[in-house]
């Protein structure tokens, strides 16, 4: 990527991402996903929003990281982990189960499925892979690591005091680039899971948002507003 592209697709991730995103490993990463995968297939999200979590959630205010797996692989995609736009009809199972736990936590909360609320207060949402092919969960899984794996070795050298929510078995491979001393990382199972373990995969009553808070309240005297 051209300096001039790595201003517009990270903004104020710009500097943080050059390093990384100037190198030939990005440009094939980039090649594979965005123009040669989708000469033969259907890939989500968009591919002018797939950087769009680093758009929406400032580096100079991030607090927490969320990581996922893949896009949604049904169409629902919309460069935010877990986020779909108000026009989808029907929400995911990892969406509707998130809100389940939230409001376990929170009853007074009221949904907002577009989750743009969250990257505003500084919650990266990030998924391991940035793209997927329609209805192939983890298919650029691969092609994704070195960037994923570039963002948390990075953010554990530069940035202390963050949280980071680990979902999933997949995601939790990424525990081993943070540094646990100056960081605080949680692990749960992917929301998803609740979907095919009739709910008891323990993500359900792990009070996930009330503990982020917890963090929160102790390290900026503040909460986040789910």
């Amino acid at each position: 990527m051209t300096d001039s592209l790595i201003d517009k697709a990270f903004q104020s991730w710009a500097n943080f991402m050059r390093d990384f995103a100037s190198t030939k490993t990005m440009d094939n990463i980039l090649n594979k996903v965005l123009v040669e995968d989708r000469k033969v297939f259907t890939v989500y999200p968009a591919n002018n929003q797939v950087f769009r979590c680093f758009k929406e959630c400032d580096y100079n205010n991030l607090k927490v990281v969320f990581l996922g797996l893949d896009p949604y692989i049904n169409g629902e995609a919309n460069g935010l982990a877990f986020s779909i736009d108000p026009t989808v009809p029907k929400v995911p199972p990892s969406l509707k189960n998130i809100f389940h736990e939230l409001k376990n936590n929170y009853p007074e909360h009221t949904s907002d499925y577009a989750l743009s609320s969250w990257s505003s207060q500084g919650i990266l949402l990030l998924n391991t892979a940035l793209t997927v092919i329609e209805k192939q969960t983890k298919s650029h899984w691969n092609e994704w690591k070195p960037f994923t794996q570039y963002i948390f070795t990075k953010l554990s050298q530069t940035n202390v005091g963050i949280v980071y929510v680990l979902l999933g078995k997949d995601a939790q491979e990424y525990a081993k680039f943070i540094n646990p001393e100056s960081n605080y990382i949680l692990k749960y199972p992917h929301p998803a899971a609740e979907a095919y373990s009739g709910g008891n995969a323990g993500f359900f009553n792990s009070n996930l948002f009330i503990e982020i808070n917890k963090i929160m309240q102790k390290l900026y005297n503040q909460q986040i507003n789910f």
